[in-house]
């Protein structure tokens, strides 16, 4: 190769090397520094010690149990907790009322509404269109039904539900005619309003 050729591919070669080394320090202006801001963490503030409390005087402490502990003779007026026969009428009734307002509310919880309600599960779906063909199928054939949406592992299912009845034995009765109608066979399960 021929030196002048040869100096100016050396110069070349030099000139780019400069250009690739300094050339993004020159463009890129100025420099931002990145600096950690630490706040600083507020010291606790003063708390101000509790002052002692007093002490009790033990004299007047110790006459106190003494006067608890002092047997109830018979010479005492054990009368006086009782002024006059009014007062002893007036308990009674009082006790009567609660008595009474007890047994009202035993009456209450023993009421049909406090029974747990029954539905028929007939089974979980997926795809919507069978879940409202099987739902037209029950209204059309007088059946009370409603469906709740469930999340599974495997996606969104869909359950269908009949009833809900007080009597368990009138749902009892309506499973082999819902499987011979939808050839679903249903469980009793009890039924729960506030159950998404």
């Amino acid at each position: 190769m021929n030196t002048a050729f040869h100096n100016r591919i050396v110069g070349s070669i030099v000139f780019i090397a400069l250009i690739v080394i300094f050339l993004p320090d020159l463009l890129s202006g100025k420099k931002n520094q990145f600096i950690d801001e630490v706040k600083a963490i507020p010291t606790s503030p003063q708390i101000k010690p509790i002052p002692a409390m007093p002490k009790a005087p033990e004299a007047e402490y110790e006459a106190k149990m003494n006067s608890a502990k002092a047997p109830i003779t018979d010479e005492q007026n054990l009368d006086v907790i009782f002024i006059n026969d009014e007062t002893l009428a007036e308990a009674a009734e009082q006790t009567r009322q609660q008595v009474e307002q007890q047994q009202a509310s035993a009456a209450d919880s023993e009421s049909p509404f406090n029974k747990p309600a029954w539905v028929i599960q007939l089974g979980s779906f997926k795809h919507g269109k069978n879940i409202q063909n099987l739902v037209a199928k029950l209204k059309r054939e007088g059946y009370v039904c409603f469906t709740r949406p469930i999340q599974t592992r495997n996606g969104p299912l869909t359950k269908v539900y009949v009833g809900p009845e007080l009597d368990k034995q009138s749902l009892e009765k309506m499973l082999p005619e819902l499987k011979r109608l939808t050839n679903l066979s249903g469980k009793l399960t009890i039924y729960r309003p506030t159950e998404n």
